[in-house]
């Protein structure tokens, strides 16, 4: 395979990781299209419950509330939360009908590792089932990135957001969050988020990168986060003595890929608010 075949093949990933991202995006308003008119019409949902046995939910270890075992349907999850509100129960009771659309998204998506709804209050509705007896005592998920970057005080425009790429709590694995609130009208629901496996979206394209032999490339984060190098591409940045995680402030060329960019005052890693944008 020449240079330029193998030049090609990066574009042609490139592309593709592009289109991946656009469609995780109309999933995340679509899902968000069908809760916002489930809760538009809560009187007429109420009425009779999705599932003909509601899940057995149940307060569990470390004061954690939500579904103790995997039915095949999607889990709830919530702590910090004494006393159930009505509207804390209608939550759960209203997005019983989520089911519709998270389970086949996850079946037919093959990046997508977790699909939510979380409240305002931290009441969490997800697919597939997860074990949230894994996480720490006290959880909020209401104060991770993925949730704040769409909340009423930081998404006033109501615009669907990434996050910068992360460690998840649960599960372990790197992925991107993309976030879009919930609304009701003017009253703010919450945020429905796509978890996507970054490792396995982008693993095609680093199998093209590792045919380079003369050139690298890297694609790196809107705050300096390395996502993905040739082995040439590494070396050359530690030749350079340059470190990518936690040295953002310290890169020559920051200004030049990203001038006249608004996030040039990167956040801590974990609570960035920003949008990831792939482009070849």
């Amino acid at each position: 395979m020449n240079g330029q075949m193998k030049f090609q093949k990066i574009l042609n990933e490139l592309e593709r990781i592009q289109w991946e991202v656009e469609r995780v995006q109309k999933n995340v308003l679509m899902a968000r299209s069908i809760a916002e008119n489930f809760f538009r019409n809560e009187k007429e949902i109420l009425k009779r419950p999705y599932w003909e046995r509601h899940h057995d939910n149940r307060y569990g270890r470390k004061n954690f509330y939500g579904t103790p075992e995997g039915d095949g349907k999607s889990c709830v999850f919530a702590t910090n939360i004494p006393k159930f509100s009505s509207e804390d129960k209608n939550f759960i009771n209203i997005t019983e009908y989520i089911d519709l659309i998270f389970k086949p998204l996850v079946e037919n998506y093959p990046y997508i590792l977790f699909i939510y709804i979380i409240s305002k209050r931290g009441v969490t509705r997800g697919y597939p089932w997860k074990d949230f007896s894994v996480l720490p005592p006290g959880f909020d998920p209401t104060h991770h990135s993925f949730f704040f970057i769409a909340d009423e005080a930081h998404n006033p425009q109501r615009k669907v957001k990434w996050t910068e790429p992360y460690l998840c709590p649960l599960i372990k694995t790197w992925m991107v969050t993309c976030s879009s609130p919930v609304w009701s009208r003017s009253h703010f629901i919450g945020v429905i988020g796509i978890d996507v496996n970054l490792g396995k979206m982008i693993e095609p394209l680093g199998r093209a990168l590792k045919t380079m032999e003369k050139a690298y490339a890297f694609i790196i984060s809107p705050r300096g986060n390395l996502i993905i190098s040739s082995d040439a591409g590494m070396e050359s940045l530690q030749e350079d003595g340059i470190w990518i995680e936690g040295k953002w402030k310290d890169l020559k060329w920051r200004d030049l890929i990203f001038k006249g960019s608004s996030q040039d005052k990167p956040l801590p890693l974990g609570t960035e608010i920003n949008e990831i944008q792939l482009t070849s």
